[in-house]
């Protein structure tokens, strides 16, 4: 009987989606015909960060990346430098050093990045 109890609460926290990752994972595509480079993905504590040295035309990225040192609320933050020249792009919002998503896909346009945040790890 025990087990049986055992195994609901795992399913229903598993469900609710009460387990969390400490963290967001995430795909960055190029949706440019130019190569992007010198790219960082962090929170605005930025405390981990991810980087990438350069994304070519069509291509795509994706990773981890890990908030479990996070304790405040703040947003997600995307540096890089295209052909116009560095860019710093900021979006998104967690709470408490807790992603609120998922996921985070981040796509990268001719004038413009767009992010799409979602609560399941489906792109």
């Amino acid at each position: 009987m025990k087990q049986l109890l055992y195994i609901i609460l795992v399913l229903f926290f598993a469900g609710c989606n009460l387990v969390n990752d400490d963290g967001i994972h995430f795909k960055m595509v190029n949706k440019t015909d130019k190569t992007i480079t010198n790219i960082k993905f962090y929170t605005t504590e930025k405390l981990e960060m991810y980087k990438l040295p350069q994304l070519q035309p069509g291509k795509s990225a994706e990773d981890f990346l890990s908030m479990s040192k996070n304790k405040i609320d703040g947003a997600y933050v995307i540096e890089y430098t295209d052909h116009s020249g560095e860019q710093i792009v900021e979006n998104g919002y967690y709470t408490n050093g807790s992603a609120l998503e998922q996921l985070v896909l981040i796509e990268f346009e001719k004038d413009s990045v767009l992010y799409t945040f979602t609560r399941t790890a489906d792109y």
